[in-house]
């Protein structure tokens, strides 16, 4: 018996094979006992996991940004940015594949959802 989890597990480590990162990468529907209300013996996993899945999709992004399939990667990227809003790597990259593909709207408002991100980030915390 083998289970989604560690299906992506194993496929998610096979970073230079991008086919098989993308296979991963859609068998990844979100955290890892996302619905759990008591204990932390699965916080190790789940992070693990989430980062595995930001990896393969920043290698998957990267492959698709150097095959000059900026659509592609901006799709790729913004699925990062939604997985962490405050990844500034990943809307740089995003606002990155916008502009390329001509979309320098898109990549303002990129931009300004990290800001308000960033804003409410530090707004939240005590001593700012």
């Amino acid at each position: 018996m083998e289970f989604d989890a560690e299906i992506f597990e194993r496929e998610a480590k096979q970073t230079r094979n991008i086919e098989r990162l993308a296979r991963a990468v859609e068998l990844y529907r979100g955290d890892f006992f996302e619905n759990a209300k008591d204990g932390e013996w699965f916080l190790p996993i789940r992070n693990r996991l989430r980062d595995l899945y930001a990896r393969a999709l920043d290698s998957i992004g990267r492959s698709q940004m150097s095959a000059s399939d900026y659509a592609a990667a901006a799709e790729t990227y913004q699925r990062l940015v939604n997985l962490d809003e405050l990844d500034e790597d990943a809307t740089r990259n995003l606002m990155n594949a916008l502009e390329k593909q001509g979309d320098s709207a898109g990549a303002k408002r990129a931009y300004r959802r990290l800001a308000a991100a960033l804003k409410r980030e530090l707004g939240e915390t005590p001593g700012f």
